[in-house]
């Protein structure tokens, strides 16, 4: 009933032999937390918004060649694809979903879910969905001070290692939202996104001095020279 039952549940001795016996969890999925048109590789599980960038990159994990796309979206979930060229009859893709949270030097990712895919395979009897270790958290860092490549460690899918170097470099052009960082203090400052209608100097010289003719006293009348006096 809790999960400190859980090691207690598997150590129990079992009445079959220990090398073909085999015990289950069976849970229930929640309604509504699947998509109902669900498609491996081609829907998302958890990203509902719209795709803010996307990171594609090539590189080594182990002694195989692993190539690697990242997708961002304003819901703050991303979609990872690793995938394994040359894998039989088709190639083995691994996919990563979660949640990404944007840093001072770059990107944080949460891990929620994998599951590995492989045209050959029977979805009803292979496929199965996992949730990742509640501690699987990885950093990417921003390469320079633009936002077109991103350096760091991902889960690797092959090999004895736990963690891959990737470069991902920032590919094609966005649906949503097209900058990760916000520059906060310029909206501050309200120097971004004003929309004061310009006022051109002449009128503001124009208006000045009109102000300043209205408040300046009235002259008084200029004074007349006085006549000369007639010659007896």
């Amino acid at each position: 009933n809790e999960d400190k039952d859980i090691p207690e549940f598997f150590n129990a001795p079992t009445i079959m032999r220990e090398w073909i016996a085999e015990k289950l969890i069976k849970i229930k999925i929640p309604h509504g937390y699947m998509p109902k048109d669900f498609v491996p590789k081609k829907v998302k599980i958890l990203a509902k918004g719209a795709r803010v960038a996307k990171f594609y990159g090539e590189d080594t994990c182990s002694t195989r060649t692993v190539q690697c796309s990242l997708k961002l979206f304003d819901c703050n979930h991303f979609y990872i694809k690793q995938t394994l060229p040359g894998s039989g009859a088709s190639p083995h893709w691994t996919i990563f979903e979660g949640r990404w949270h944007a840093t001072e030097r770059g990107l944080r990712l949460e891990f929620l879910l994998r599951y590995s895919w492989q045209l050959s395979r029977k979805p009803g009897i292979e496929f199965a969905v996992e949730a990742c270790r509640p501690d699987l958290f990885c950093s990417l860092a921003w390469d320079g001070e633009t936002e077109r490549q991103l350096n760091g460690n991902l889960p690797a899918i092959v090999g004895t290692d736990d963690l891959f170097w990737v470069e991902l470099v920032r590919e094609g052009d966005t649906t949503g939202v097209a900058k990760i960082r916000w520059n906060e203090e310029e909206d501050e400052t309200g120097n971004a996104g004003r929309n004061d209608p310009p006022s051109s100097s002449s009128e503001q010289r124009n208006g000045a001095s009109a102000s300043s003719a209205s408040l300046a006293p009235p002259s008084a009348p200029a004074a007349r020279r006085p006549e000369a006096a007639p010659a007896p």
